[in-house]
């Protein structure tokens, strides 16, 4: 199903916006499931694997299976669409500058060119200027997450 879990409706505020409403969390320590927003924070068990090999994921093991802490990627929708917005600008304004060329009916932006190089590309690059680093980065963030018995009861935001 992929490399990771999203566990939605996480207890988490925004280091950026300040934004406290709940976030959707990437973790990869578990099951490989998708959890849907029924999922519970503080409540639900998560059938951990606590072996996981993907770098970073394990921050701590507590001598009993079911507890520890994990890292996660969490996102947040505000600073998400801040930066979509963003987005749109630059790309609006290479198209009325008359910069992007692309074939007709073009399904997505990177079939289309900007002074020869990947259109999407380029205001992806821009936009990392602006923010003075990835731009994934303004809306994604790491936190930690504590596991007792098998259920996610606290998270905290870490510093990257």
């Amino acid at each position: 199903m992929g490399m990771y879990d999203t566990l939605c409706e996480v207890p988490v505020k925004c280091p950026r916006c300040g934004d406290e409403s709940v976030k959707k969390v990437k973790i990869w320590n578990g099951p490989k499931d998708i959890f849907g927003e029924g999922f519970v924070f503080g409540k639900d068990k998560i059938l951990m694997d606590w072996d996981s090999g993907y770098p970073g994921s394990l921050i701590a093991k507590e001598e009993w299976k079911d507890n520890g802490k994990i890292r996660g990627e969490a996102m947040c929708s505000k600073c998400e669409d801040r930066v979509d917005k963003k987005y749109e600008e630059i790309r609006e304004g290479y198209e009325i500058a008359g910069k992007i060329k692309c074939p007709e009916h073009p399904s997505i932006l990177l079939a289309c060119k900007i002074d020869g190089e990947n259109a999407a590309w380029v205001i992806q690059n821009d936009l990392d200027k602006i923010y003075g680093g990835s731009y994934w980065d303004e809306s994604h963030f790491d936190v930690a997450i504590t596991i007792k018995d098998s259920v996610a009861v606290e998270v905290e935001v870490l510093k990257r």
